[in-house]
């Protein structure tokens, strides 16, 4: 007797494949994506006043198809998808644009998440101090030494931040491409060379949050109204109120993993 498959379980073995979906099933992952879009985009900036929060969301929707079939065609021709970094554009997808994307943006970007969502299932999370920021509650010892972050191309397409030591133009034939592989359950993906890595970036946001820099920033008299960590630009991006506060802050926080934005008296929204 076959296993009768959830819509849901449908749509994550189709998105682990390279065949193509129905139209069905294109046309109800584009009605979640116009529903939610922001479900498709797991690391969205969310700016609190302590800081860039990342939200989990469950994406569901419904597959009008033949599961039984569907099945026996994915048993029987399951491949998986190769990089080649030159296939792949490098140019970030803008979110401002998502009402003009194309089916198959959509698809591509649903894929995209569930190899991110099989690698975020993949880190450790131990217990955290009290002084200490965390990402999704994952500390920064606890991501791997190579990753830097990670973006949709503006096909939909995964883009991984490696950081530089580790980055090589041949980057199929490195270990820690082999192991992303692997986790992803997918090679569709393409990589781009990064100076910081997670592990840095972390712990610039604790100094920021509980250590010295974030004292000095006080006691010169500055008040910062948030922050935020981009991959995509690989820095910790701090949101001030006037283009003097910018200017001290960038005086005290020298390092280029910094950088400011005067955002006026806007105030961060809370969930």
């Amino acid at each position: 007797m076959s296993k009768k498959l959830s819509s849901r379980e449908v749509i994550a073995l189709v998105s682990q494949t390279d065949i193509e979906p129905t139209d069905a099933l294109v046309s109800e992952i584009r009605k979640e994506y116009k529903r939610n879009p922001d479900a498709f985009q797991k690391n969205s900036a969310l700016w609190k006043g302590v800081g860039l929060m990342k939200t989990k969301v469950l994406i569901i929707a419904g597959a009008v198809c033949a599961v039984a079939v569907l099945c026996v065609i994915l048993n029987k021709f399951r491949v998986t998808p190769t990089a080649h970094a030159a296939e792949y554009s490098m140019e970030r997808f803008d979110p401002n644009t998502r009402a003009d994307v194309s089916d198959e943006f959509i698809v591509n970007q649903y894929r995209s998440q569930q190899m991110m969502d099989n690698f975020w299932q993949r880190l450790t999370k131990t217990p955290k101090a009290s002084d200490e920021y965390t990402i999704d509650g994952v500390r920064a010892e606890d991501y791997p030494d190579y990753y830097a972050g990670n973006y949709i191309n503006v096909d939909g397409k995964l883009i991984v931040m490696i950081k530089e030591t580790y980055f090589e133009e041949n980057y199929r034939n490195c270990d820690w491409y082999k192991e992303l592989a692997e986790v992803f359950k997918s090679e569709d993906f393409a990589c781009k060379s990064a100076r910081y890595n997670y592990t840095e970036i972390i712990n610039g946001c604790t100094d920021l949050v509980y250590g010295q820099l974030g004292k000095a920033i006080k006691e010169a008299g500055v008040e910062w109204v948030a922050f935020g960590s981009g991959d995509f630009g690989n820095r910790i991006v701090i949101e001030v109120r006037t283009a003097e506060d910018a200017a001290i802050i960038e005086s005290i926080a020298s390092s280029d993993m910094f950088s400011t934005v005067v955002v006026g008296d806007a105030v961060p929204v809370d969930d």
